[in-house]
């Protein structure tokens, strides 16, 4: 089970932007200022480079080519060339890393959730910098991993299951 201390997001790309369709705040805690239909940036959140990391390389081209990427603050990602580089990153370790890109003070990590080896969705789990650190980073990929694999399998048809006459 994913920390409770940690807001979980899912979202899909459309537009070539993150949209979040769910988000689950920790119990007791104010969560991020996130909202299910929120659009957010590809290029600066651990979400939107999961969804992205595994585009095609003609469609992420596009992707690049046709948008700028805004600065939020000094650790943003705004070239393509550079943006490129970390989602190589993405696709060899297997999930993507928002480390105060987006907004000082917080990281996220995101995970593809694959159908047929395509992206269909992302989640990811944000807080602090307190809260994802370098020292919990691998638990927390070993639970998104563990959690996109249970949607994907929960997407996935049954073997041999009996369709409706």
């Amino acid at each position: 089970m994913l920390s409770t201390k940690l807001t979980v997001h899912m979202g899909v790309l459309d537009g070539g932007e993150a949209i979040l369709v769910a988000k689950v705040d920790p119990p007791g805690v104010t969560g991020l200022a996130t909202w299910i239909g929120r659009r957010m940036e590809v290029h600066c959140t651990g979400l939107g480079k999961a969804l992205i990391g595994h585009l095609p390389p003609a469609e992420l081209t596009q992707l690049l080519t046709s948008r700028t990427f805004p600065r939020h603050n000094e650790n943003t990602i705004v070239s393509s060339k550079r943006l490129m580089q970390e989602l190589e990153t993405v696709r060899s370790n297997g999930y993507a890393f928002d480390d105060e890109e987006d907004e000082i003070g917080y990281r996220c990590i995101g995970v593809a959730v694959l159908e047929d080896g395509q992206t269909i969705a992302a989640i990811s789990v944000a807080g602090t910098v307190d809260q994802v650190t370098s020292e919990n980073t691998r638990d927390l990929v070993r639970q998104l991993r563990r959690t996109a694999e249970a949607i994907q399998n929960a997407l996935r048809p049954r073997r041999n299951q009996k369709r409706p006459e």
